[in-house]
């Protein structure tokens, strides 16, 4: 029994920290495109989504300046306010959106090996910890494939 909790406490700690991170790459991508209000806006509310969700996978690491914006987050606003709406940050927008979205995979799959965890183990508050922080993950995930969807076509086929 001790090796199953071992592993679970392990599947537990790598599920937080994937969405932990998550959260603050969420953030990152609102900041670097500040000047995209609908980026802007949610990836703050997403943030602040998945920091409950991780919260609720139980004991995680200390908070980081991330949460707060961190020190170089006023400086991301800026630069990207300075460059506005030009075709090389829309372009910068997609590249962003492509690895923001290989995040969200693999933080999704750290919940779903810690839910199939916590289902063989029979422990319910733990797969409703995690059900929660994966629906999570896939709002994120599902908000960033549509961004993505939307600034393709403007990126690929725009003046």
């Amino acid at each position: 029994m001790l090796g199953i909790t071992t592993s679970l406490d392990a599947a537990r700690r790598e599920a937080r920290g994937a969405v932990e991170d998550l959260a603050g790459e969420v953030r990152r991508l609102g900041e670097r495109h500040a000047a995209d209000h609908d980026v802007h806006h949610m990836s703050r509310t997403l943030g602040l989504l998945l920091d409950e969700a991780a919260a609720g996978l139980g004991a995680g690491r200390e908070p980081d300046a991330e949460r707060e914006g961190g020190r170089f987050a006023r400086v991301r606003e800026a630069a990207s306010k300075a460059m506005g709406s030009r075709p090389p940050a829309g372009a910068l927008l997609l590249a962003d959106l492509r690895r923001f979205l290989a995040s969200a995979s693999d933080a999704s799959v750290a919940c779903v090996v810690l839910a199939q965890g916590a289902q063989a183990a029979r422990n319910r508050d733990l797969l409703e910890a995690v059900t929660v922080a994966h629906d999570a993950v896939l709002r994120t995930h599902r908000w960033a494939l549509t961004r993505l969807k939307v600034t393709a076509p403007q990126v690929l086929l725009g003046p």
